[in-house]
């Protein structure tokens, strides 16, 4: 999917800069600058803590326990809460 990604962001930025040097008044640099728009957006979100996709995949073996039956609430919550605690210690 990334590699995807960076491929679409490739053709989009040849055709933008095609398109830019087809319109242009003056020279235009191959890469687009970012400075131009750096006003009209905010800065990127930080990238999740270690182990955050792990412990997303514990919430969701750990309710998909519960919601067939195998086990309670409290008991499911409490092997939860330990094995988040292990994965965020080993993930330091």
């Amino acid at each position: 999917m990334i590699a995807n990604s960076v491929v679409v962001r490739f053709l989009v930025n040849e055709s933008l800069v095609r398109e830019l040097r087809e319109n242009a008044i003056g020279p235009v640099n191959d890469q687009l600058d970012i400075s131009l728009i750096a006003d009209k957006v905010g800065p990127l979100p930080p990238p999740p803590p270690r182990g955050a996709g792990e412990i997303q995949g514990l919430l969701r073996r750990t309710y998909e326990t519960i919601s067939v039956g195998g086990a309670r609430v409290p008991e499911a919550a409490d092997r939860f809460v330990a094995e988040a605690a292990r994965t965020l210690e080993r993930a330091g």
